[in-house]
């Protein structure tokens, strides 16, 4: 709100008027054409002139928009209907007003100059009429030509006004040097130092409300301070002091601008613009601007369907395999009866061409990016609804649906999150043979595999020996935790020379082996925090020893050492080698589930090196997954405008949707490791497999910053 200090201007109200420039108070109230009630308050006023006009002190209509009632709008002072118009056609019978103007939708006199008769401008809608001229016996008595406009004005310098006036914009001004307000407050004015002459104001403070200071005079507000209007589907603001609107700010996909009082809005579509549908049996029009509707129409009175946007004898078009809704039907050759082929769940939506329920690419209606471009995602959820703000103009990006100021941009490839794999290996004496020989060789492959290259690695065997024989083995869990060689990305040299020595003997420590793998990661990923960890245990059979819990009783111990991995971001994944039995078998099934791996890879005899390759090989991409560290930032990253936009090979760049948690991962989405502190976005499944599937894909974080 304005606050303004006028009270010497209001003193001296006689003698300010004319120093404007000459006008009396009557005749001001006289062009205004309002009441000739003064005022100082609009409490003052009331009937037909409720609004005082305070740098007049004269009761008048209106002085803004919002002061008039219903779809009047304010002009001259007075409440003056709105016609509204999709085109001029729409004006022809409305007189002095045959424009439409597009950016408004109502009926004006102009729009552009063309819309004028003869000489004119169009200025704020309206048709200014001007002569033009050669000389100054073009222009009538009292004016002079001006050269540099080629019109008759009142001077083109001070020599065209009377002595002591000056020429300011064309007009004859009375002014009053001054150097200090002494020559000036006699007058009810102030001396501008700079323009050396007395003004009536020098900010908007000493003007009434309503009015702002412009060129030394308090000149009526542009629009309503801090209040809002429509204008082509998108906001305007008015400044604060009330001198102009401020820069259209659109409306976002799915919505329209609505005008309530001096107040604009974005308000959501309860239907499509303009449309005719079905809702059940009633046929339903919907308004231009979404907003309402405009018709509805009971067909189920007259006996008929709602179909196709008509009341028919019909319900579907006979053969036809559609969609409505979440149900996929197929309707008969007479078009009467329909059946329902399926039900697509929540996380899906029906796709007529393919007769089939596919993933939502989005949730439907929620705020989403299209490349750069701020939208929604359609009612189905099925694909990004046109239009929408591009944020590129704003010089912004699109982040979480909307244009956000960026704080990092950073590219990245599907890899994700370096990854380091922890090999813990029985080497028991029941891995003699066939087994420890593809050990060697089918880890060798695996280290060896260019697409293993740059994955850090290091592993332990089990048992290690609490003395000197390997029949006393060390059932201390800290003993497993040391790798056997440092961590190192592979190839890593020392790692394959280690494996290709190793040899079999003693009993199967399962439990303290499992428990070293797993604070093996742990402290890994201590050191490198920007590293995931993974365990990979290999065994033949069920845990047996010295080392207790052993055989059926380990299969717990084991499963809560797994699961406890897996809450702290570290999947087990079990190999089962050939001769496991089933004992040791549903152990490795515990393993893998509680790990977070699903099931056990069980190797089968006769090829043991190659199959274990292949195994690895699974594993790697398994383990890999679709984690990507939060980039660093120089601002302050706010979490909830933070985009991972994923670029398929040869495809288009589009973003993922955020969900909750890993729980909430029924489609498409990532999630954060910590919602209130977060270092990575984890993808969910089933966009990871799409991602894994594409060598040649991208994938994009987008940090918004904090406003």
């Amino acid at each position: 709100m304005k606050v303004r200090r006028y009270a010497i201007a209001f003193l001296l109200f006689a003698q300010l008027v004319p120093a404007c420039g000459g006008d009396s108070h009557e005749d001001l109230t006289a062009a205004i054409g309002s009441s000739s009630t003064t005022c100082t308050s609009s409490k003052e006023c009331g009937g037909a002139t409720p609004v005082c006009d305070e740098l007049a002190r004269t009761c008048v209509q209106c002085l803004f928009p919002s002061d008039c009632d219903g779809e009047a709008t304010c002009e001259d002072k007075k409440c003056v209907d709105i016609q509204s118009c999709s085109t001029s056609l729409d004006c022809v019978d409305y007189e002095g007003r045959t424009i439409c103007d597009p950016l408004t939708s109502s009926c004006v006199q102009c729009v552009e100059v063309p819309d004028c008769a003869g000489s004119a401008d169009c200025i704020g809608n309206k048709c200014v009429p001007y002569t033009s001229c050669e000389s100054s016996l073009d222009c009538s008595q009292g004016q002079v030509c001006a050269a540099a406009l080629g019109r008759c004005a009142e001077c083109e310098s001070r020599r065209d006004c009377d002595a002591g006036d000056e020429c300011i914009g064309y007009e004859c001004k009375t002014i009053t040097p001054c150097v200090s307000d002494n020559q000036c407050v006699s007058t009810g004015q102030l001396c501008d130092k700079a323009l050396g002459y007395c003004v009536d104001c020098l900010d908007d403070e000493q003007c009434p409300e309503a009015y702002h200071c412009s060129a030394g005079a308090c000149a009526l507000d542009t629009c309503q301070a801090d209040s809002s209007k429509c204008e082509v589907n998108s906001i305007l603001v008015c400044s604060a002091n009330g001198d102009g609107w401020g820069t259209p700010q659109p409306c976002a996909s799915q919505t329209s601008c609505r005008l309530s009082g001096s107040t604009a809005s974005c308000e959501p579509w309860i239907c499509v613009p303009g449309q005719t549908y079905c809702d059940d049996s009633v046929l339903t029009t919907c308004a231009d601007d979404g907003l309402s509707v405009t018709s509805t129409v009971d067909c189920a009175s007259s006996g008929k369907h709602c179909f196709n946007g008509t009341c028919s004898e019909q319900v579907c078009s006979p053969n036809l395999t559609y969609c409505e809704g979440k149900e996929l039907r197929n309707c008969d050759a007479m078009g009467s009866v329909y059946t329902v082929l399926d039900t697509c769940d929540s996380a899906e939506y029906c796709d007529a061409p393919s007769a089939s329920c596919k993933p939502q690419l989005c949730s439907p209606g929620s705020p989403v990016c299209d490349g750069n471009v701020a939208t929604t995602c359609n009612g189905t959820g099925s694909c990004f609804s046109t239009g929408g703000v591009d944020c590129e103009t704003l010089g912004q990006v699109c982040a979480a649906g909307g244009c956000v100021d960026v704080c990092a941009d950073v590219t990245l490839d599907v890899t994700g999150v370096p990854l380091d794999l922890f090999f813990m290996l029985d080497t028991s004496g029941s891995m003699s043979d066939e087994k420890i020989e593809g050990l060697r060789t089918g880890l060798g492959a695996f280290f060896n595999d260019p697409q293993s290259t740059s994955i850090g690695a290091s592993g332990q065997k089990f048992p290690l020996p609490k003395d000197s024989s390997i029949f006393h083995e060390t059932c201390d869990g800290s003993a497993y935790a040391q790798p056997a060689v440092p961590w190192e990305a592979l190839p890593n040299p020392a790692l394959g020379s280690w494996v290709s020595s190793l040899e079999t003997d003693g009993y199967a420590p399962s439990v303290p082996a499992l428990t070293g793998a797993v604070e093996a990661c742990r402290t890994r990923m201590s050191v490198v925090p920007t590293h995931k960890c993974a365990v990979v245990f290999t065994t033949d059979g069920e845990p047996n020893g010295n080392c207790p819990p052993t055989s059926t009783a380990s299969q717990a111990p084991l499963g809560e050492v797994a699961a406890a991995a897996m809450a702290d971001g570290i999947p087990v994944f079990a190999i089962g080698l050939p001769g496991s039995d089933p004992v040791g078998i549903a152990i490795l099934n515990t393993i893998a589930q509680q790990g977070g791996t699903g099931a056990p890879i069980m190797i089968q005899s006769g090829n043991v090196g190659s199959e274990l390759t292949t195994a690895l090989n699974s594993i790697r991409g398994d383990a890999l997954g679709c984690e990507f560290q939060m980039p660093t930032s120089t601002g302050t990253v706010d979490p909830d405008l933070v985009a991972l936009r994923y670029t398929p090979g040869g495809g288009s760049e589009h973003e993922t949707e955020r969900v909750v948690d890993a729980a909430q991962c029924s489609g498409q989405g990532w999630y954060y490791d910590n919602n209130n502190d977060p270092t990575k976005l984890i993808v969910c499944p089933d966009t990871c497999a799409e991602m894994q599937e594409d060598q040649d894909g991208e994938v994009r974080i987008v940090l918004g910053c904090s406003q």
